[in-house]
């Protein structure tokens, strides 16, 4: 059974507050002063269609990533199966950060640089957003097929936030995600290192 801001949520920082010290635990005690989320009236558990919408931005971004793999193995002059293994233990933004400096080395042409960086910025801030989806904590939202995901980022100047994600933001950020892995097919196709069939619905 999901709840709001919630028993279990609390649980959780109450065990990170007896593991944690200095300023994580001030931090982290901040988020027990969050008011807690009131359910939907219709149900106290999660929309299915909100996670079915979630597994398939997990999917479909697999096929994102896997893309962007061949494209450094291109960049690099080497071995899909190799790069694979490498690009499997870094993360997505070190990924995009070094194709983002290889490819002036492959494409001199200005407006072509141009068209893949704007294509990485996309990349890089789908990514963000998936993985915000993928690794908040969601709890109940206050209106039908709505949900509250709250994400601790320390990076951020706004340390925890808590945002109400409706399913059409899951579908604006399908339908990027679609949009940037036609776009890397379409670059694979033109370079020739795709290699790959297209990805069915799950």
């Amino acid at each position: 059974m999901a709840i709001g801001v919630s028993a279990a949520f609390r649980s959780a920082i109450h065990y990170a507050l007896r593991h944690f010290d200095g300023v994580a635990s001030c931090f982290l005690s901040q988020l027990l002063k969050l008011r807690p989320v009131a359910a939907s009236s219709s149900s106290n558990e999660i929309d299915p269609a909100l996670l079915e919408r979630l597994g398939r931005v997990v999917y479909q971004w697999a096929f994102v990533e896997m893309v962007q793999g061949m494209f450094l193995a291109f960049l690099l002059h080497a071995d899909q199966g190799l790069v694979h293994m490498v690009t499997t233990n870094i993360s997505g933004t070190t990924l995009t950060d070094w194709i983002r400096t290889l490819v002036p080395i492959r494409f001199k042409d200005a407006t072509t640089q141009e068209n893949i960086r704007d294509l990485l910025r996309r990349i890089d801030e789908a990514r963000a957003e998936r993985n915000t989806l993928v690794h908040g904590m969601w709890s109940v939202g206050n209106a039908p097929r709505t949900v509250f995901v709250s994400t601790i980022g320390w990076e951020r100047a706004e340390v925890m936030t808590n945002r109400l994600i409706r399913v059409d933001d899951f579908d604006g950020l399908l339908e990027e995600i679609g949009a940037i892995y036609d776009e890397l097919v379409w670059l694979g196709k033109q370079a020739g290192f795709y290699t790959m069939p297209a990805p069915t619905a799950p």
